[in-house]
């Protein structure tokens, strides 16, 4: 008789990026039409974001070697609304590989639209 031993390993992982970037995504229409700045400069980063997924794409995104950011996007109607406002809040989109997923969704971040004359 043979004998026969398996050891299981983990196919996934939990990581914690210290940060990423936030990117502003516009229509390039409404690039010349419209000033949009953070109302808190530190949104220009996004902090401690937890993620979970398979193991060799957490470790390329802990290393760097797979980049990941969020995207504030903005459409024509969304800054045309902004207008006036004191601010509109945008929950960035998280641009990562499509296995790895988010452990909890990022806050929404506080814009400032100005038209410009």
């Amino acid at each position: 008789s043979a004998k026969v031993t398996f050891t299981l390993t983990r196919q996934t992982k939990n990581a914690t990026i210290s940060s990423i970037a936030v990117r502003l995504v516009m229509p390039v229409a409404s690039m010349s039409q419209y000033d949009v700045s953070l109302v808190n400069d530190q949104d220009k980063l996004i902090r401690s974001v937890k993620l979970t997924g398979p193991n060799d794409l957490i470790d390329d995104i802990a290393s760097r070697k797979i980049k990941i950011w969020a995207d504030l996007k903005l459409e024509a109607d969304d800054l045309a609304k902004g207008v006036g406002k004191e601010s509109i809040a945008i929950v960035p989109l998280i641009q990562k590989p499509e296995s790895v997923k988010l452990v909890e969704a990022p806050g929404a971040i506080n814009l400032k639209i100005t038209a410009r004359q």
